[in-house]
């Protein structure tokens, strides 16, 4: 009987755990130069995504843009100044994916971070 409990119990901690709404999504830049096409994909859910929280860290050493873009269309633009970067953003968002479009101005060197945590 203990066996059975013990392997249920097991069993629904693996579903649940892979069932989390705020299951944050994490992406690296490590070459802030060139420009790049990004995807975010929510995971571990069949909820319907209502907001997004988007954040990004690092350090470049010229300006870039970062573009959010929902069913191809551009939704919010991000600045990212020269020097520590730490900016987020957070809004109504329907669909489990997040494009971004990253174009790197004048950066030349860095490395950022990208942080996404989709919301019921």
């Amino acid at each position: 009987m203990h066996k059975l409990t013990l392997a249920l119990l097991l069993a629904a901690s693996v579903v649940f755990t892979g069932c989390r709404s705020h299951a944050p999504r994490y992406l690296t830049i490590t070459n802030p130069a060139g420009e790049q096409i990004l995807s975010l994909t929510r995971l571990g859910t069949h909820a319907s995504t209502s907001s997004v929280h988007l954040r990004v860290t690092g350090k470049i050493d010229g300006d870039a843009t970062l573009v959010l873009l929902q069913e191809k269309q551009p939704r919010q633009t991000l600045t990212l100044a020269t020097g520590a970067v730490d900016t987020s953003w957070h809004g109504d968002w329907s669909g489990n994916q997040m494009t971004l479009h990253y174009l790197p101005g004048t950066v030349k060197s860095g490395g950022l971070q990208i942080t996404c945590e989709f919301s019921d």
